[in-house]
């Protein structure tokens, strides 16, 4: 069985916030499908397993994070204050972030020991595809808070100039951009 997450690949990035952030929303549920996959692969080459297990600790590290500081740093920046029902979807992302974080973390926790001994994987799977589970169901109502009351919102509630530097900051972040 081959483990792919092919909506992780760059094309060409968008120059609109909303479709950077859904961009992101894909690539996050790929992850976690990837991370499911990997509890399934029982029998599976070694270098298979390392190099899957070391592809979702790096997205859980560093890429991740750094998506929930967009949102709190740039999004919410922007958007706070300006609408009653938008400041409380946003309480309750920022909330759903630190929520995220022991299962998140417990899920790195198993990659790295995968990474370093690959044929604990039939005696971690169990607890992989459980922390996948837990993390699949966590963030598709997350995920859905943020699609259906704040990214409608980014185009109502932030003007263009708003907008486009938000883009800058997302791209600052990741290094993209000077």
């Amino acid at each position: 069985m081959e483990l792919q997450v092919s909506s992780t690949k760059r094309v060409v990035e968008p120059e609109d916030i909303v479709a950077l952030y859904l961009q992101s929303h894909t690539r996050l549920r790929a992850f976690t499908v990837l991370a499911a996959g990997l509890a399934r692969v029982q029998g599976a080459k070694p270098e298979l397993i390392v190099s899957t297990a070391q592809r979702l600790y790096e997205y859980f590290t560093t890429v991740l994070p750094l998506h929930f500081r967009d949102e709190e740093e740039s999004l919410a920046r922007r958007l706070r204050g300006t609408d009653p029902a938008v400041d409380r979807a946003l309480d309750e992302m920022e909330a759903q972030h630190r929520e995220h974080d022991a299962t998140i973390l417990e899920l790195r926790e198993r990659c790295a020991a995968m990474i370093k001994n690959p044929a604990q994987l039939p005696a971690q799977a169990w607890l992989i595809a459980a922390l996948a589970a837990n993390l699949t169901i966590e963030l598709e109502e997350h995920l859905a808070l943020e699609e259906k009351i704040l990214f409608p919102a980014v185009p109502r509630l932030i003007n263009p100039d708003g907008r486009a530097a938000m883009v800058r900051e997302l791209r600052q972040r990741r290094g993209a951009c000077s």
